[in-house]
């Protein structure tokens, strides 16, 4: 039923072919992990076996390739949230001059956990540091309105920012 709704009855019907699999098999890996944050290059070279058999499999009802991506993609995400939390126990180090890539297409899987992690810490670091700027953009038209209004340090924002960042990832989580 559902391969004849692709190729008859869907509005733009679909020719079930290696490039419908492939689009699928780059479609649900971007899903999953758009920002490569998850999977490592391991996990996506055992995906790649799929990369041309998922037709076969959508017209043999099978969904391997699936259950695999996704079962791997739970666990993944689960050693994140292991070590996301911790990242974020410590001010970072932000006089140490660094760089972090956003052009997620650009970008590859991490080979190690140690690169992922990594990864995380630069991903984490950018985001309570945007939420540090908007802090002390407050703390400034606060002080310029009030004149006895003395601001806070920015050893106190970065701290409220890193739990700030905390709490989005464990709502996420």
């Amino acid at each position: 039923l559902i391969t004849y709704f692709m190729q008859r009855g869907h509005f733009s019907p679909k020719i079930i072919n290696n490039d419908l699999s492939e689009d699928l098999h780059a479609t649900f890996l971007e899903l999953l992990d758009g920002q490569k944050r998850y999977f490592l290059k391991k996990d996506i070279i055992q995906f790649e076996r799929y990369k041309y058999a998922l037709d076969d499999e959508f017209r043999s009802l099978n969904t391997d390739f699936f259950d695999l991506a996704y079962a791997r993609y739970l666990q993944r995400r689960g050693e994140a949230k292991l070590f996301y939390a911790e990242l974020l126990e410590k001010p970072f180090d932000y006089a140490k001059k660094e760089e972090i890539n956003l052009d997620y297409e650009e970008q590859d899987y991490p080979l190690t956990v140690r690169q992922r992690t990594e990864k995380w810490r630069k991903q984490l670091k950018f985001s309570t540091l945007n939420i540090v700027q908007g802090k002390l953009e407050e703390e400034q038209k606060t002080a310029e309105k009030d004149e006895s209004y003395f601001p806070k340090s920015f050893d106190e924002l970065e701290a409220e920012a890193r739990e700030i960042t905390r709490e989005n990832f464990e709502n996420y989580f």
